[in-house]
């Protein structure tokens, strides 16, 4: 009886998450290949400010302060997130990402760096994160400043590339 109680709360709690939480077309300002083309479509400034939000797994609460904190501060050009967007590395957890993140209606170019809570093998792997938010590894320049985001960290295979990607990007920039 307890059993049945449970699953009948816990299916209760799961429909009315999925009525606030419908599911949005995908931001066109999230991602690393995204965020690029915006930010290139910008007119770079000799001065400039960014912001950077790091490990926001600890709840929706959490992320929706710090980006309404955001939202006061003026001439912010893009914003760099560094990782562990989801609590763990499953795709419906980043697909709840993206749901609270459209609820925020932040329209500035996001950069997202993977995060061990990002990735996993057998759950939602580089590709799958590579398929999502573009490029693992990525790089670019803004203003006169270079950028460099390396997500490729969390397992051996990806960890050489990104190796690899940061020599070839230190060296042709």
């Amino acid at each position: 009886l307890v059993t049945s109680a449970l699953c009948v709360l816990t299916g209760i709690f799961l429909f009315l998450n999925l009525l606030e939480h419908r599911r949005q077309p995908f931001p066109l300002n999230l991602g690393n290949d995204r965020a690029q083309v915006l930010l290139h479509s910008q007119n770079s400034r000799e001065s400039f400010r960014f912001a950077i939000i790091g490990d926001i797994q600890t709840g929706t609460q959490t992320f929706e302060s710090v980006i309404a904190r955001l939202r006061q501060e003026q001439n912010v050009s893009f914003v760099v997130l560094l990782g562990d967007c989801a609590t763990d590395p499953y795709r419906d957890l980043h697909m709840y990402f993206i749901d609270e993140f459209c609820e925020t209606g932040l329209r500035l170019p996001t950069f997202i760096v993977a995060g061990n809570h990002d990735v996993g093998a057998n759950k939602f792997d580089y590709p799958d994160f590579e398929r999502m938010y573009g490029s693992a590894n990525f790089a670019f320049i803004y203003g006169n400043d270079l950028f460099i985001g390396l997500g490729g960290i969390h397992e051996n295979k990806k960890y050489g590339e990104t190796v690899t990607f940061l020599e070839n990007t230190l060296r042709e920039k």
